[in-house]
């Protein structure tokens, strides 16, 4: 594992939690990326999505989401956050729209009723 890798480990300071089949993200407040949520706590998220979108998700770089989950009616928006790491998973793919990326982030600045309802989905919408 690279040093870079470790040091993000070792910064968490909750234990990610295995989201459930359905929950995703979207970037805004263009809604042009959308990615599934892989593993989220209290501090931020890990997510999937596709490199046609081009979210341009470079490192450190600031943005605004929103956590949707489809079967439910649940939305939390203007979700304030950084981007800690971005970086290809799947190998090999000719086209370079179709290759999947896997992007960590940093919450910042929730309010309270982000707080709420993020200690929610963690506790309802994860496995």
């Amino acid at each position: 594992m690279s040093e870079e890798k470790m040091n993000w480990f070792d910064r968490r300071m909750h234990i990610r939690h295995k989201a459930k089949q359905g929950a995703y993200i979207m970037t805004l407040p263009d809604y042009t990326t959308m990615g599934s949520i892989v593993d989220i706590n209290k501090d931020g998220l890990t997510f999937t999505y596709k490199n046609g979108s081009n979210p341009n998700l470079t490192k450190n770089k600031h943005i605004e989401l929103a956590i949707i989950l489809s079967a439910y009616d649940f939305h939390l928006d203007k979700i304030q956050a950084v981007v800690i790491s971005d970086h290809q998973i799947t190998e090999n793919q000719a086209d370079s729209y179709f290759q999947t990326r896997r992007c960590g982030i940093q919450f910042r600045n929730l309010t309270y009723m982000q707080q709420d309802k993020l200690d929610y989905f963690i506790l309802h919408h994860t496995i």
